[in-house]
């Protein structure tokens, strides 16, 4: 069994001064060829849109490195709360990822969001994966993030052909964070419904995707998808849910929609419960102009 630690870590010199409401979220994005992490903040919550990185594993005893691989730990932005020192998130992550807990900290500026993040992984006493470098090398890797401009605002840089664009929005019951790079559009989002999707009873809110999923563009710059799946029992009932998305990449934003139901039982006595179709636009967000 996987024995799994992550931890973000994210520090600023100045605490984050609360915006006052505006037409559109706040951005702010760190990226490197070794990885992205990206943060909303509106109307004073902020919110871990995503991490991308890439993990280093290997044996240690005797030394045996492997091939690094991608890692995005969240399936959907994550909300974070103040502290008597910043802001701070957890999360529980063991249904990816075996026993694992993602921990975060931050204080922000009113230009730049500056920290590290750390990712820690083993497999017994002799087999470990992390963040930054092989082991024995240190994982914590530095970053600074900075705000992002909404597409055909002023000071937005122009967009590059080698540019991995970032599309956020957030409306009603639905919020969603869009990468697309390569042909592939990585989605991750949540929605709020009383449905209470994905075998959670407790919350209202869940992952679009149990994972940042991950659809094809086609040759119109767009994807649909229908999924279905056992989301687990109810009182002995089994639970059936399907999720229903389609969306069109523009220059500006992505517009699409989302449908999910659960079924509950089989027969005349099962129980449905459905959200959507829900309209759905992320805006894009540009670095800004140099």
């Amino acid at each position: 069994m996987w024995g799994v630690r992550l931890l973000i870590v994210l520090a600023a010199a100045a605490a984050l001064a609360p915006t006052a409401a505006a037409a559109a979220p706040r951005v702010y994005v760190a990226s490197d060829p070794a990885y992205s992490v990206a943060f909303a903040e509106e109307g004073g919550q902020v919110s871990l849109l995503g991490l991308d990185t890439k993990r280093f594993c290997g044996y240690t005893e005797p030394t045996e490195p492997q091939k690094p691989r991608p890692y995005r730990p969240l399936a959907a932005p994550l909300p974070m709360r103040a502290s008597p020192t910043g802001l701070i998130a957890t999360v529980d992550e063991s249904e990816m990822l075996g026993p694992a807990r993602l921990a975060l900290a931050a204080n922000f500026s009113a230009t730049a969001l500056s920290g590290e993040f750390t990712y820690e992984a083993d497999e017994g006493p002799s087999y470990r994966c992390q963040s930054g470098t092989y082991y024995p090398g240190t994982a914590a890797v530095p970053f600074e993030a900075v705000p992002y401009v909404r597409f055909g605002e002023p000071g937005a840089a122009t967009p590059a052909a080698d540019e991995a664009p970032d599309y956020f929005g957030r409306k009603g019951p639905l919020e969603v964070f869009i990468r697309t790079e390569g042909g592939v559009a990585t989605v991750r989002g949540a929605v709020v419904s009383k449905c209470r999707f994905g075998g959670d009873r407790k919350s209202t809110r869940a992952p679009l995707f149990g994972v940042p999923y991950a659809f094809k563009l086609d040759g119109k710059a767009s994807f649909s998808r229908q999924f279905k799946k056992n989301a687990g029992r109810v009182k002995g009932d089994v639970v059936t849910e399907v999720t229903r998305i389609s969306a069109k990449v523009g220059e500006a934003a992505i517009s699409g929609s989302y449908f999910r139901s659960a079924t509950t039982g089989e027969g005349a006595s099962a129980r449905k419960c459905t959200i959507g179709p829900l309209r759905f636009r992320a805006d894009r967000y540009l670095p800004p102009a140099a």
